[in-house]
């Protein structure tokens, strides 16, 4: 038995936002989701130094994006996710186990982020030097974003805090 833990697929990260986010009162828009689980991914390969999630994130025109959370969810349009995504063949939601340190890295994943707008989610992902920003203007739209680009960034990201932290 392997002591590395299970890559967790995109919809079941997906659906545990959307139930903390009603559990606060919060209910996020097809784009703010896939920003969060975006986030989930990156912050968990600079903290966790693991991936959460098992498919690959893709540079599409508004950051990154996870099809197969866009795909079910594109419906919702720009209106607010009201319900979680579910599994076509067996009707039942998109739910997996996550360790209490995943758990933990998705909750303040939406404490953090979960408030702002989907657009400003969006900018922050477009900055330059970012994986999308990279992936997006040397290979184009719709390619993967390798999660060793996604690591280096984030692990960036977490290293400015710790010194502007003190």
């Amino acid at each position: 038995m392997s002591d590395t833990p299970a890559l967790h697929d995109a919809r079941a990260v997906a659906n545990e936002i959307i139930r903390y986010g009603q559990q606060r009162g919060q209910r996020f828009t097809v784009m703010q989701l896939i920003k969060l689980v975006y986030l989930v991914q990156g912050w968990g390969l600079a903290l966790l130094d693991r991936p959460i999630i098992r498919q690959n994130v893709q540079a599409w025109q508004y950051g990154p994006v996870y099809p197969h959370i866009y795909k079910p969810l594109s419906r919702f349009g720009s209106a607010p996710v009201h319900d979680v995504i579910v599994d076509k063949a067996s009707g039942l939601p998109f739910s997996e186990a996550f360790g209490a340190d995943e758990t933990e890295l998705i909750h303040t994943v939406v404490d953090q982020y979960g408030k702002m707008h989907a657009f400003t989610l969006s900018s922050l992902m477009h900055k330059p030097g970012t994986p999308w920003t990279e992936i997006f203007t040397t290979a184009g739209p719709y390619k993967d974003i390798p999660n060793d680009l996604i690591k280096r960034h984030f692990v960036s990201l977490r290293d400015e805090r710790a010194v502007a932290a003190g």
